[in-house]
């Protein structure tokens, strides 16, 4: 699943969101906001406090559960289908280690 990190009163998090909304939907790809500044996250095994230290100054930063991987603002659409791109090689490479 993949993660507009985010908090409340970001106008740059709100064009990012308009910039991906469609991206997901032509790719079929699961996402969700999330206000890094909340004390109850259910997407992210960090406190509130590391999200802020990690992604603060960044955000937005669009992420994912299952990569350390991020694509930091500022970045368009093509910025973010490489982003995706980059995903689907590490999952596909992780794969094939898993194989052998």
């Amino acid at each position: 699943m993949f993660i507009l990190y985010s908090t409340l009163g970001c106008h740059l998090c709100d064009q990012a969101e308009q910039l991906i909304t469609p991206l997901m939907a032509d790719f079929q790809l699961s996402w969700q906001r999330l206000d890094i500044a909340a004390p109850d996250h259910k997407l992210s095994d960090q406190s509130a406090e590391q999200l802020i230290a990690r992604f603060g100054e960044q955000i937005p930063v669009l992420g994912v559960t299952f990569s350390q991987l991020t694509l930091a603002w500022p970045f368009d659409q093509a910025a973010v289908l490489q982003f995706i791109q980059a995903l689907m090689l590490e999952a596909e490479r992780a794969e094939q280690q898993g194989d052998a």
